[in-house]
């Protein structure tokens, strides 16, 4: 019976034994699936890592060569002129021409494609102009078109129609990315480092002004863009011609010359002048300018305002 007993007590141990045994080899067991898991959530947060970071390695790329192409449709880029000429602009000035029933029926009518708004020099053409373009771009949706254009005599050789037509893309594409034909369009020429004719860049802008529902072009100073090889009136008919094909609204500014106002005849007119409301918040905002015995004397300042404005004569 004790022998049995014996026997029984070394059964048991041996059996506690193993059983301590498979309670040690799980635990480890589940540390050490504890421990994978551990890695493979490092492993899988370094590969979204490194995937983000191609991902804004390719995005980086994408927008480097973007912006390559719109280089390379044209070297001018008119953003410095806006904010400057904006920057000239008496506060409450020019709100004549945004409230006038010629410009918002061009703005929001159908059947007015064409403003032209003709001037003496001086008028104030083209501090107007920079007044339109930001009044257009605080109005303007995803689906709207916005290009323009300041014209400068000094400027001639630079300003040709192949790189005004370019600058009219390279507005109307920025911020949209570049699309697919535009793209075939630059590796076609930039292999052989030819460039793209006229007919390639207008078509090229037929089909970016079609993907708008209406684009604008303003266009300052059609009078000083030069006449040598038909330049001017090469760019006036590739306007009309876009305006054929698609929703394309164009104002422009000019001096009185015979050929551009035959040129327009047909557009809707708004003669730009300067009015005596307007020359009148000018001169108001100088009166703290004068010498101090002008600054003294209200009456004296009342004489000054009103012999300008007497003799001002729009301009």
């Amino acid at each position: 019976m004790l022998e049995l007993q014996r026997h029984a007590a070394g059964n048991l141990t041996l059996l506690n034994e193993i059983a301590s045994e498979i309670r040690n080899k799980s635990h480890q067991e589940r540390e050490g699936f504890k421990q994978l898991k551990r890695s493979l959530g490092s492993i899988s947060l370094s590969a979204e890592y490194v995937k983000g970071g191609i991902d804004d390695l390719r995005h980086h790329q994408s927008y480097l060569e973007q912006g390559k192409i719109l280089e390379w449709l044209s070297p001018l880029d008119f953003t410095a002129q806006q904010s400057d000429f904006l920057s000239r602009r008496q506060k409450g000035t020019a709100n004549w021409f945004l409230e006038s029933t010629e410009f918002n029926n061009w703005l929001g009518g159908d059947y007015s494609k064409t403003l032209f708004c003709p001037g003496l020099p001086g008028a104030g053409k083209t501090i107007l102009t920079s007044v339109v373009v930001d009044h257009l771009t605080k109005l303007r949706t995803s689906n709207v078109g916005l290009a323009n254009i300041y014209v400068h005599f000094q400027r001639k050789e630079d300003q040709t129609v192949e790189k005004l037509i370019g600058s009219l893309l390279k507005q109307l594409v920025h911020g949209r990315g570049v699309p697919d034909y535009l793209q075939a369009l630059y590796s076609q020429h930039v292999a052989f480092r030819t460039r793209p004719s006229l007919d390639e860049l207008l078509a090229t802008l037929d089909a970016i002004v079609l993907s708008y529902s209406t684009t604008f072009i303003v266009v300052d100073a059609l009078d000083e863009l030069q006449t040598y090889e038909g330049t001017r009136s090469r760019f006036i008919d590739a306007l009309f011609v876009l305006q054929s094909k698609a929703s394309v609204k164009v104002l422009t500014t000019s001096r009185f010359l015979p050929d551009i106002i035959e040129r327009f005849a047909s557009a809707h007119n708004l003669e730009i002048r300067a009015t005596e409301r307007d020359v009148g918040i000018y001169l108001e905002s100088r009166m703290s300018q004068l010498p101090a015995f002008v600054r003294r004397n209200e009456e004296l300042q009342s004489d000054i305002k009103t012999g300008i404005i007497q003799a001002f004569n729009g301009m």
